[in-house]
């Protein structure tokens, strides 16, 4: 029996949409809070560059957040739980900031929006790496594989070697091009009737570049 997916199965479990041979996700929008409450008046802005809409205020969790693996964290939890259902959705964190990084995401888990959140991070130089960027350089490689993987949509099959490093490496895009990306290959993959191979995110991704008018398959994609 098969394991490849119907474009409509792909559609419903990514919540992508095709709009003009691009593809697109929906974002989803603060709308009513959990609790009830109407967020429908929250202070919004638009990332410069792209298409996300978010709210101007987020969370912040210096020295909050950083507790000890055992330390209790239930009331963390909480705050993170009425942040979320307020209609918040920026949680702004950094490797510095101790186990911060680590309890968010472990309470995004919990509430199941590890795939809805917008996560604000740093990168920082220290030691050896002092006026030296290559730190920074392989912090934003590392952050560009870990979308890569994310974003990639679970329920399709893969077949062969997917190089995602060598995405990383080779293509400085930012996330929001990553996660396009990513869907475009998959629907690529669903159209032709075959698993998702390495030649599938290579296409996709010149499909960005050429979508926004670059001539060349280099450089930023930001």
């Amino acid at each position: 029996m098969s394991n490849l997916i119907d474009r409509r199965t792909l559609i419903q479990a990514t919540g992508a949409s095709i709009v003009a041979g691009s593809v697109k996700v929906a974002q989803a929008a603060p709308t009513t809070g959990q609790s009830g409450g109407a967020t429908d008046d929250l202070i919004v802005r638009k990332i410069p560059k792209g298409e996300d809409v978010l709210p101007a205020i987020g969370l912040g969790t210096f020295i909050t957040f950083d507790l000890v693996p055992g330390a209790r964290r239930d009331h963390l939890l909480e705050v993170t739980r009425r942040f979320w259902a307020a209609g918040g959705r920026v949680f702004d964190t950094s490797p510095l900031y101790g186990m911060a990084e680590v309890n968010v995401g472990q309470f995004a888990s919990v509430l199941g929006i590890n795939d809805k959140m917008f996560v604000s991070n740093k990168i920082w130089a220290t030691g050896e790496y002092l006026a030296d960027d290559r730190q920074a350089e392989d912090s934003l490689r590392l952050s560009r594989e870990r979308l890569w993987r994310v974003h990639l949509p679970e329920q399709l099959p893969l077949a062969g070697k997917l190089d995602l490093a060598d995405l990383a490496r080779r293509y400085k895009m930012s996330g929001g091009y990553i996660r396009n990306a990513a869907l475009r290959a998959a629907f690529l993959a669903v159209e032709e009737g075959s698993s998702l191979t390495h030649e599938h995110l290579e296409r996709a991704i010149r499909m960005e570049f050429r979508e926004i008018g670059k001539l060349a398959e280099t450089g930023a994609l930001e």
